[in-house]
């Protein structure tokens, strides 16, 4: 399972209920990403090589004029929505087209799934 050619459609701003730090901030990132596929090493079970969209927390911070990308492992859920034998940047553009125009209906279920399992909420 290799990841690669991803591209970020958005990063919602969110409220993490639990952490209250100065300097950090709460997002939840959208992407479409493709995917080699083959098999999870996780759950063992054969992924579908072609195109993924991920929904993922993430917090960002700022210090000394560094910015720090950081997420957990696992706070993530990703769904497969094109297939694709190899990699295509016209079929990259049909996938990140279909996320944005709101053609993927699990889209939403899936920024749901991660601010309750993440405990966030929308800004």
């Amino acid at each position: 399972m290799s990841r690669t050619h991803s591209v970020k459609i958005a990063e919602l701003p969110v409220i993490d209920k639990a952490e209250k730090k100065p300097g950090v901030e709460h997002y939840i990132k959208v992407e479409v990403y493709y995917s080699l596929g083959g098999l999870n090493y996780f759950n063992y079970r054969p992924e579908p090589r072609g195109f993924y969209l991920s929904v993922q927390p993430i917090t960002i911070e700022k210090s000394h004029g560094v910015t720090w990308e950081s997420f957990v492992g696992f706070s993530g859920v990703k769904h497969f929505i094109v297939p694709c034998a190899k990699y295509s940047p016209k079929k990259l553009e049909l996938a990140v087209e279909m996320a944005k125009n709101g053609e993927i209906p699990e889209y939403n279920a899936m920024i749901s799934q991660v601010l309750v399992k993440s405990d966030l909420a929308l800004a």
